[in-house]
């Protein structure tokens, strides 16, 4: 599980991430990126790396959206990495 938060205005922003994997140790991580939609395609900027991930995204409901990997230059172990978001606030109230 992922959780973002962003802020109202998209694409920059710094992005907050809590990762529970499957034992259920949990990891906090922050970063700062670029992030874009185009063509139905996700866009993941890291201004600390400069490389770019992109995903194909389904919206499950007002507050959960679905990634899957499309394309990274990372070294992932599952190469059908995909991940829930899950909004944690309204930053816009």
């Amino acid at each position: 599980m992922r959780q973002l938060n962003t802020t109202p205005h998209g694409l920059t922003a710094p992005v907050f991430f809590t990762i529970i994997n499957k034992k259920g140790e949990v990891q906090n991580m922050a970063e700062k990126g670029k992030w874009w939609v185009k063509d139905g395609v996700f866009y993941e900027l890291h201004f600390n790396t400069d490389k770019t991930d992109t995903y194909t995204f389904e919206v499950i409901d007002e507050e959960h959206i679905k990634f899957k990997l499309k394309s990274t230059d990372v070294a992932f172990a599952d190469s059908n990495y995909e991940f829930i978001d899950t909004k944690l606030t309204d930053l816009a109230e």
